[in-house]
């Protein structure tokens, strides 16, 4: 009797909690852009001004260099209107196709496009 008591209370409160968080609209937000790097975010501001949100992909005090985006760095990303990137990370290059695989109507504006590149 005690197990069944337990068992119908799990299924109380299990059952809404499993349909209160699923959410079958993909929410996507128009003012929103991501920026790869924490400098990209300082003009983005400058140019967008207070019209839009800007996000920074690698988060401040980590390396570019060895960032590994997450599926949830996906997920925001791909909610974002546009993502700015410098093009010369090794994450940026194998992020681009994930990221247009998810959100075929996201502006990606790649700022080495064009610039040769300084060598040594």
């Amino acid at each position: 009797m005690k197990k069944l008591i337990i068992r119908i209370f799990f299924l109380i409160f299990l059952i809404p909690c499993l349909f209160g968080c699923h959410n079958s609209k993909r929410q996507e937000n128009t003012n929103q852009i991501t920026v790869s790097i924490l400098p990209l975010k300082f003009f983005a501001e400058k140019i967008a001004g207070n019209n839009f949100h800007i996000s920074v992909l690698v988060p401040p005090g980590s390396s570019a260099e060895n960032f590994d985006p997450t599926p949830r760095d996906l997920v925001d990303i791909s909610k974002s209107s546009m993502y700015i990137t410098t093009g010369n990370f090794g994450f940026e290059k194998t992020l681009t196709d994930k990221l247009l695989a998810q959100n075929t109507e996201i502006k990606m504006i790649d700022i080495s496009k064009g610039m040769p590149l300084i060598s040594k």
